[in-house]
């Protein structure tokens, strides 16, 4: 069964990442299914006040064997909203103003939930960036379900483009030729879920930190503290004067002096920290293919502040 073989699998970490070029439109249209006749809509994703279409027990996909996921030729990942990534909208929602008027990039945009959130929020643009086309699709299906509430923003659409390059390890002029960039934010749900991709996210985000953009990137981390995240990035206890979103100290505050790395200390890590910024509850359908995970965590990287 479908959810049987990729609930540990989101819970782990361990996700095969798609082909590059499967899930072009003529390839979909040849199968007879597409996003829409693959998912419902459900509610068990409110955060964002609309229903999302995703993989839910009523459709059929949800009991798939192998051999009709193989038919696929991509294991459907962005049909789930992953827990990182629903940490990320969950923020978004109680502080737009980390992106309102703001040019966001969603790295592994799955479904699409922390980009709908930040349009949701008034960011000024939103680059939704995923390498599976069908994920794609499903952002841009799952936005037109949000027009429909969103009727005080007819311009949403206008708002969103999608990225299917791999942008992880592009410089600042990479991206700047894929038409991503400069940016504000960059969000990152559910992304350090093997290695060595992990490794890559850490290096290429503490790149872009280090640049001469001015003010740099913030960048927010959604994670339910897989191995492969804590190995990587190595949350502590912290500085108690590290900054958190929460002024009256509800969340444990952490930071991180990456160490720095052997090829140089490229990227500058050892001149990062790493911030708790918000802590969400998992529940309903998130947490059923969610393998017991009950809970993620949204941090900051960043540069580190003086003492």
């Amino acid at each position: 069964m479908l959810v049987a073989r990729l609930a540990p699998a989101i819970a782990a970490g361990r996700h095969r990442a798609p082909v590059r070029g499967v899930g072009q439109r003529g390839r979909c249209d040849q199968r007879g299914a597409g996003v829409a006749e693959m998912t419902r809509m459900t509610a068990s994703c409110r955060v964002l006040g609309f229903e999302l279409r995703l993989i839910t027990p009523d459709c059929a996909l949800y009991y798939a064997d192998a051999d009709e996921l193989d038919a696929l030729q991509s294991e459907p990942w962005w049909a789930f909203v992953w827990p990182g990534s629903f940490a990320l909208a969950e923020l978004l929602q109680t502080r737009p103003e980390l992106v309102r008027g703001k040019r966001v990039l969603d790295v592994a945009s799955g479904c699409g939930i922390s980009a709908l959130a930040s349009l949701q929020a008034g960011a000024a643009h939103v680059v939704a960036n995923d390498i599976d086309p069908w994920s794609l699709r499903a952002v841009r299906l799952n936005l037109g379900q949000a027009d429909a509430v969103w009727a005080h923003d007819a311009e949403a659409q206008g708002r969103l483009s999608c990225c299917g390059e791999n942008l992880i390890g592009s410089s600042v002029a990479d991206m700047a030729a894929q038409g991503v960039g400069p940016v504000d934010v960059i969000l990152a749900g559910d992304i350090c879920y093997e290695q060595p991709l992990a490794g890559e996210v850490r290096r290429w985000l503490a790149s872009l930190l280090s640049r001469d953009q001015s003010p740099p990137p913030v960048v927010l981390i959604g994670d339910p503290g897989r191995a492969h995240f804590v190995d990587t990035f190595r949350p502590q206890s912290s500085n108690p004067k590290a900054a958190s979103y929460f002024p009256d100290g509800s969340l444990d505050r952490h930071s991180l002096a990456p160490e720095r790395e052997e090829r140089g200390g490229e990227g500058q890590l050892d001149q990062l920290e790493i911030v708790a910024a918000h802590r969400s509850q998992l529940s309903g359908l998130i947490a059923d293919t969610s393998h017991g995970l009950h809970t993620a965590t949204v941090w900051e990287l960043r540069l580190k502040t003086e003492a």
